[in-house]
C-alpha cells in the first residue's frame, strides 16, 4: 500500500496543472494479513479488542478456534485497515500541499465488507465457517464455506469530499450503490445520461443536499457463487427496514426446498441474527418483497 500511495502522489504531481482522474485501488484489507508495516501493527499489539461472542455458535469449539485466536485475527485485520487509512491520509495531505483540495472531488469506497467472527464466519460473500482450520481445504458448504449476503459482506464505507458542494459532516441514509458513481461523474462532466446504458443513478441531488422523491426505495442485488465447490444463486432485495434473500439453484428453483431463504427485519434485528422467513406476521411483508424482487429479476433477464 505504501508503494501505491507513492505512485499516486507522483501521478498527482505530474498531472496537477490539468484536470486529472486518479483511480487508487488498494488490495487491502486482504489475506495474507501479515504483509503490513510494523507502524500499523503497533496500534493493536497486546490490545484487547471487541470480538463477536463465539458462544452463539456452538459448532465453534475451543479445539477449533478460541477467543484468543479470534483476537489475533481481528488485530491483523485492523492493522490492514489502518495501513490503508494512513496511506490515504498521505495522499490527501499531498492535495493540501499542492493547493488542490478545494478543486478536487475525492470518492472513498470499499468493494465489499468483511466478517471476522460475525455469524461464525471469516470472509465476505464466499466466507468460510470460522471453525474450519486454516490448513483444511473447503471445497463446499458442508466442508466449511457459507455463501451469504449479510450486510457485513455488502455494506462498505462510502465517503465523498467535494468542497463547495458537499457540506462537511453531512450524512445521508439513502440506498446507494457503487453503480451510482459512473452516472454521477458523467453528469458532473456534462455527459448526457441518454448516452449511457447503465443501472446506476446520479448522486448529484443527494450530494447537493436536495431531496429526490424518485430515489430508489429498494436496492436489488445478486451473487452467483459457483466456485470453491458449492453452487448457489442468490437474489436479494433490501429496503431500509427489510432484507429478503432467495437461495436458488442454476435452474432458478429454491435451494433445499427454500429452507435456506432468509428474511430479516433490519429495524428490529440490524445484525441479521434471526431469520424470520416463513414465520408469523412477517409472511405478508415477505410476499410483497418477493413479488418486487421477481419483477426486478424478470426485467433484468434473471431466472
Amino acid at each position: 500500500m505504501d508503494i501505491l500511495a507513492d505512485r499516486a502522489i507522483n501521478f498527482i504531481r505530474n498531472e496537477q496543472k490539468k484536470p486529472f482522474f486518479l483511480y487508487l485501488s488498494t488490495y487491502m484489507p486482504h489475506q495474507p494479513w501479515d504483509s503490513v508495516p510494523k507502524i500499523d501493527q503497533a496500534h493493536y499489539e497486546n490490545k484487547t479488542l471487541t470480538i463477536p461472542n463465539l458462544s452463539s455458535f456452538p459448532e465453534i469449539t475451543p479445539e477449533r478456534v478460541t477467543p484468543k485466536q479470534l483476537q489475533n485475527i481481528t488485530r491483523k485485520y485492523y492493522a490492514n485497515v489502518t495501513c490503508v487509512d494512513r496511506n490515504i491520509g498521505i495522499v490527501l495531505d499531498e492535495l493540501d500541499v499542492l493547493g488542490l483540495t478545494e478543486n478536487t472531488i475525492v470518492i472513498f469506497i470499499g468493494d465489499n465488507g468483511y466478517m471476522a467472527g460475525q455469524h461464525g464466519l471469516l470472509g465476505k460473500g464466499n466466507a468460510r465457517n470460522l471453525y474450519i482450520d486454516e490448513s483444511e481445504s473447503y471445497p463446499g458448504r458442508k466442508y466449511g464455506t457459507r455463501a451469504n449476503m449479510f450486510d457485513n459482506s455488502l455494506l462498505v464505507p462510502f465517503i465523498i469530499s467535494w468542497p463547495g458542494v458537499v457540506k462537511s459532516g453531512t450524512v445521508n441514509n439513502a440506498l446507494v450503490s457503487t453503480l451510482d458513481i459512473l452516472p454521477t461523474l458523467a453528469e458532473i462532466n456534462g455527459i448526457a445520461k441518454e448516452d449511457l446504458e447503465i443501472d446506476g443513478k446520479s448522486l448529484l441531488p443527494l450530494l447537493r443536499g436536495n431531496s429526490d422523491k424518485n430515489w430508489r426505495k429498494a436496492y436489488y442485488d445478486t451473487y452467483d457463487k459457483i466456485h470453491i465447490g458449492d453452487k448457489v444463486f442468490m437474489r436479494m432485495i433490501r429496503t431500509n427496514d427489510w432484507k429478503l434473500v432467495l437461495y436458488e439453484d442454476e435452474n432458478g428453483q429454491p435451494l433445499d426446498n427454500g429452507s435456506q431463504n432468509e428474511l430479516f427485519s433490519l429495524k428490529k434485528d440490524p445484525e441479521e441474527l434471526k431469520n424470520i422467513y416463513g414465520t408469523g406476521r412477517a409472511i405478508s411483508m415477505q410476499k410483497k418483497l418477493e413479488s418486487d424482487l421477481r419483477i426486478w429479476m424478470y426485467k433484468n433477464g434473471l431466472k
